[in-house]
């Protein structure tokens, strides 16, 4: 069971990778090429956002990784086939699926702030004709919203399937 916990939680945050390198790319050249300050700060923003999801995302998958591997690594030389009795911290998991889930309810809650303080940007920044307030602000809303329904569907599925394991 732990080594589908993890395992699912390693693939999730593949979707969260290419999801900032998705931003990397098209914010690097949709800056450069953008002649309007709406646009321009709109990408430099998904390029700075695509920059911090995507280290999220490695350095999360990473730890995941080495965790699959102790976890190949403790099977293979158990001593439950010996003993009949389970190796220390093999229930672990359950402990980081709830802080996991827990994580994200919170991340969930910060989503929506992103979300809110976007639109206050956004409308300010065309209060004041300003575009590119205004492009930074639409732009922290995209990023809001696409991590508002990634870490919501996320801890769903954690607290529904792992959490209470």
């Amino acid at each position: 069971m732990a080594e589908k916990f993890y395992r699912f939680v390693h693939n999730s945050m593949g979707i969260l990778l290419g999801w900032g390198i998705l931003n990397m790319v098209v914010g690097a050249v949709g800056s450069a090429i953008s002649r309007d300050k709406f646009r321009r700060q709109f990408w430099l923003q998904c390029l700075g956002w695509g920059l911090v999801n995507s280290l999220i995302a490695g350095i999360s998958q990473a730890g995941y990784r080495k965790k699959l591997a102790q976890l190949a690594e403790n099977l293979v030389g158990s001593s439950e086939e010996v003993t009949g009795e389970p190796e220390p911290g093999q229930d672990s998991w359950k402990k980081n699926a709830r802080n996991i889930f827990l994580i994200l309810l919170v991340n969930v809650f910060l989503d929506v702030i992103y979300v809110l303080i976007g639109g206050f940007i956004r409308r300010d920044g065309q209060a004041q004709d300003k575009p590119g307030k205004a492009g930074i602000g639409f732009a922290f809303m995209v990023q809001g919203l696409f991590l508002f329904v990634f870490d919501g569907v996320l801890s769903f599925l954690i607290g529904r399937r792992w959490r209470k394991s």
